[in-house]
């Protein structure tokens, strides 16, 4: 099976795999997994909470705080596949002789291709 083959369940990738249905935990471990840094919101109000009161607040639990943070973490991940979607989109249209080999490493890397050498 070559990676291009799953492009003909993409509608149901896009139905059922939605990150909106995921938990604020899953969501943070995807990212991690992306290699992003997971922005959940709460950073700066728990480095001024553990200075004053000692207290951390848990994104993932707390309430009103996990949905917003929830949303920051969807947005971000679509964006990132997005942004992807578009460099590909680019690529396709470019000779890519024109890239050195350590950009194709990169970029091949970025969307988990593994390249033998």
């Amino acid at each position: 099976m070559l990676p291009t083959d799953l492009l003909q369940f993409r509608d149901i990738f896009k139905r059922y795999a939605d990150f909106k249905f995921f938990s604020v935990k899953d969501l943070i471990r995807i990212g991690y997994f992306l290699s992003l840094e997971p922005v959940t919101g709460v950073n700066i109000i728990n480095n001024v909470l553990a200075k004053t009161v000692k207290v951390k607040i848990d994104p993932s639990t707390t309430p009103g705080v996990s949905l917003f943070a929830k949303w920051l973490l969807v947005r971000e991940i679509n964006m990132y596949f997005d942004r992807l979607r578009k460099i590909d989109e680019s690529i396709s249209f470019e000779d890519l002789d024109r890239f050195s080999e350590e950009e194709i490493d990169l970029l091949c890397f970025k969307r988990g291709i593994e390249m033998n050498k």
